[in-house]
């Protein structure tokens, strides 16, 4: 990992770059990622502007699957001061320079295109997963309201035209090594009635609407759980248990920005390889904003 200066709180990075630390060599890949992207560098935390990516404005968000051990996080590509419709562009150079292969000119000018349409928020980010063998890559797009219908825009094939089946798309992921894309949702009413079945396994997660080859994953919030099976509360309940009592600094810092919480981030609901349903949350890094002192 980068050679650190001794303890200095000057610095305003340090729980970070200890929670990294904790991973070996993966958090060494990672880190040096998010040296390349520019969102970390010399001082520690780049000078960036508050994120959308997080409610504590951090610009990094750390993944907790319950399917997936390996270190994992979700990064902005620039500044989010900077205007967003030009970070595809910029997440996919940032592909290349990690050592991936960004996406095919076709599939970057229907993302382009859909775009174009509407105001973004955050245009394009990155997701970085080290197990400790290699780096992986994913692209993920945002899809504004305005680009819920893109069938008229290029029949590709890791999109299809059946993406107008689905009005409450917001975001893709497109996987750098395998090019498979999966396409994030907010459910509607009726998937929300079928969330404890699904969760339960007593119902194939297929009953999703799956568009194409593409598969879905739903964004869900605490509420949406306490509701649903007891199975799925389960997961969820065990997953912050494993953030509290492995990454605590994460929770601390939590608490220290925005008082009285005790968890705080995306939940998500997809489909693994094996059919089995998986839940994740994002939990935004240790991060001091440009506006807060160091």
């Amino acid at each position: 990992m980068f050679t650190l200066a001794p303890a200095n709180p000057a610095r305003s990075d340090l729980e970070w770059c200890w929670f990294l630390r904790g991973f070996g060599k993966a958090g060494d890949a990672i880190e040096r990622a998010l040296y390349k992207i520019g969102v970390m560098d010399h001082t520690g935390w780049a000078r960036w502007q508050h994120s959308a990516l997080t409610e504590t404005g951090a610009p990094v968000a750390v993944q907790f699957s319950t399917h997936d051990q390996a270190l994992s996080v979700i990064t902005e590509v620039e500044n989010p001061a900077q205007d967003p419709k030009m970070r595809l562009s910029t997440a996919c150079k940032m592909i290349t320079a990690l050592g991936g292969e960004a996406p095919e000119t076709p599939f970057r000018e229907v993302i382009s295109a859909a775009q174009g349409s509407s105001p973004l928020t955050f245009g394009a980010r990155l997701g970085l997963r080290h197990d400790n063998n290699a780096l992986h890559l994913t692209l993920y797009v945002e899809l504004p309201e305005g680009a819920s219908d893109m069938s008229g825009l290029l029949s590709h094939s890791l999109i299809g035209a059946d993406h107008a089946a689905n009005q409450n798309v917001t975001m893709l992921a497109y996987d750098v090594q395998t090019k498979h894309v999966t396409l994030f949702s907010i459910p509607d009413t009726e998937t929300l009635t079928q969330l404890p079945a699904v969760c339960a396994r007593k119902q194939p997660v297929a009953t999703r609407r799956k568009l194409g080859t593409e598969d879905t994953a739903y964004k869900v919030t605490q509420n949406d759980i306490s509701s649903a099976d007891t199975e799925i509360l389960a997961q969820l309940t065990s997953l912050k248990q494993r953030v509290h009592q492995r990454h605590a600094c994460l929770i601390d810092h939590l608490q220290t920005t925005v008082p009285n919480a005790t968890f705080r981030g995306d939940i998500w609901i997809s489909e693994q390889a094996d059919g089995e349903t998986a839940l994740s949350i994002d939990i935004a890094a240790p991060w001091i904003g440009c506006d807060q002192p160091h």
